[in-house]
């Protein structure tokens, strides 16, 4: 994963600079990142982040997945990609 939060980190040019950062707290690790925001009310949130591929190959894309942490009913589960 790219660290948005460093100064040099490159952006896709089709985003908006709201969708740039996420609000609130990320862990960076080896083979996830991982948000930690509050829900707004009023709508969808848009973030995004880059991934760089350092060896040669077809990836896939595990599916995204976001759950509220004290409450289990509140969750939803992204679609596999490559």
């Amino acid at each position: 994963m790219e660290n948005a939060r460093l100064a040099t980190t490159e952006t896709a040019a089709f985003m908006e600079e709201s969708e740039k950062t996420i609000d609130g707290h990320q862990d960076l690790r080896d083979d996830r990142i991982l948000f930690f925001t509050d829900v707004y009310e009023g709508g969808w949130r848009v973030g995004y982040t880059q991934l760089r591929a350092v060896t040669p190959g077809v990836f896939n894309l595990p599916p995204v997945q976001a759950e509220a942490m004290y409450d289990p009913a509140i969750k939803a589960l992204g679609e596999l990609g490559k």
